[in-house]
């Protein structure tokens, strides 16, 4: 709460002359937009009683409750079980836009808590409305903002939409039932604090940096994220050049998290549990990802699709190469494809004392380096890491570029081991550019492979060389 406590509080279901009686399905619309008008000016302070208040947008405006100018104001309900305010539904088109509380021109020190707000969804849906910009709190332009022990449920949007704001915090906030999304920062979203929040039945982004640019300083800290509603599993859509980025000790259920040219991030304690067969990758960073840090998260990702990993960072189509990046000591499982895909233009990047299994029988991989998009790589580091039940431990390949370089790549220490058959320790797909002929996934690194299989330390088109296995302390059968 900015503010202090008020002397004089304006109970809305008392007002004189402009009374707002809950409970009655009439519009209280007036009421309390009046009420807003003079705690504005006045003690900054409205107390709504507990009941049910019906809110129709406000003629001309865009919200049923407009909060502009502002400095200062406190809406306090009764108890998130007690004062509920829903939206008056109406048809709407594409274009048209309706939020239940809308807070712009350059309000501030605004607070909304222990209440319920109220999009009610599914009679929106039964007028065939096709409006897409409905939400149940919008700001614009505005500072400091909090909500904080609320309800925010059943909207065709967002539970939030924030545009060119600084300064918000969103704590213990239960978003349920959304058509679009939970929390959407448009562009030039500063300072945000989301925490302790939880999301259930959501068919879109929980949590997204749209289009814009200008996002920064975020803590998205110990929320909770059920599975979605129909449609989309991307529970975090974060990116569009955001910086100062910090994701610590959320939990994730049958979603993903998409990071898209992010600078200065870090992700701390979070577990990612994809249970689902038709499922994506739960840990996804694409573009351009610079300075990052990732770690100490439990990802787990179940789904068998085409192109589905634990963690992948990419740079794909994108002009900037993900460098200066940690993964330490994240415990991975996954049923195909690859526990760690690292791809393209990769630069001074360490993979350490991670834990990667496969759950399943299908072909699969603990760590891949692959140059799809032939960029030069280098300082690149993989070590100490515990690989177990995989085809393969480690692959490395640079594709077919004979112009990239592909140097200072230090893979070390690593313990390897499967009783799959045929199961191969360490693949190196091609024999060049790593500034020593006829270069071992093992030469004199320490690596310790335990693989029953009969065809590891293979070298593609390469007859294995000598120095395939120098350094190794090697299990299991002959080595070839």
């Amino acid at each position: 709460m900015y503010l202090p406590i008020a002397l004089a509080i304006i109970i809305a279901s008392t007002n004189p002359g402009r009374s707002a009686v809950p409970n009655d399905g009439v519009d209280d619309g007036p009421a309390l937009r009046a009420a807003i008008t003079r705690a504005c000016a006045t003690d900054h302070l409205l107390k709504i009683s507990a009941g049910v208040f019906e809110i129709s947008q406000e003629p001309g405006k865009l919200g049923g409750l407009n909060i502009t100018g502002c400095s200062g104001l406190s809406i306090v309900g009764e108890g998130r079980n007690a004062t509920k305010l829903r939206m008056i539904p109406r048809p709407m088109s594409r274009g048209e836009d309706y939020y239940l509380i809308n807070i712009d021109g350059n309000s501030s020190d605004i607070e909304v808590t222990m209440l319920t707000l109220d999009g009610r969804r599914a009679e929106f849906e039964s007028t065939n409305s096709t409006a897409e910009q409905v939400h149940l709190i919008r700001t614009y332009q505005a500072k400091r903002v909090d909500i904080h022990d609320a309800d925010l449920i059943n909207s065709i949007g967002a539970g939030i939409k924030a545009i060119d704001l600084n300064d918000i915090s969103v704590n213990n906030v239960r978003f349920r039932g959304h058509g679009r999304g939970g929390f959407e920062a448009h562009s030039n979203v500063t300072d945000v604090r989301l925490v302790g929040n939880s999301f259930y039945d959501i068919a879109d982004q929980h949590i997204a940096q749209e289009g814009g640019g200008g996002n920064s300083r975020w803590s998205i800290v110990a929320n909770n994220h059920g599975p979605h509603g129909t449609g989309s599993r991307l529970v975090y859509d974060l990116g569009s050049g955001a910086t100062n980025l910090a994701l610590i000790g959320n939990t994730i259920i049958d979603g993903g998290v998409q990071g898209y040219s992010l600078d200065r991030f870090a992700f701390i304690g979070n577990i990612f549990d994809q249970s689902e067969a038709d499922g994506g990758t739960p840990l996804y960073f694409k573009g351009g990802n610079h300075q990052g840090a990732i770690l100490g998260n439990v990802i787990r990702s179940e789904s068998i699709v085409n192109e589905a990993y634990a963690l992948r960072v990419a740079s794909l189509d994108d002009a900037r190469d993900p460098n200066s990046l940690a993964i330490v000591g994240n415990v991975a499982m996954h049923a195909a494809n690859t526990g760690f895909h690292l791809v393209s233009g990769l630069g001074r990047l360490t993979v350490d004392a991670n834990v990667i299994s496969a759950t399943q029988d299908n072909l699969s991989s603990g760590i891949a380096v692959s140059n799809l998009l032939n960029k030069d790589q280098r300082s690149v580091v993989i070590s100490d890491n515990s690989i177990t039940n995989e085809d393969t431990g480690v692959v490395v390949s640079i594709g077919a570029c004979t112009t990239c370089t592909q140097d200072a790549i230090a893979i070390g220490g690593n313990a390897v081991f499967s009783s799959k058959l045929n199961a191969r320790g360490f693949y190196n797909e091609t024999h060049n550019h790593f500034g020593i002929p006829y270069p071992s996934m093992c030469r004199g690194d320490g690596n310790v492979m335990d693989v029953l299989g009969t065809t590891w330390a293979k070298t593609g088109t390469v007859n294995p060389q000598p120095n395939e296995v120098e350094g190794c302390t090697l299990y299991g059968e002959a080595v070839p």
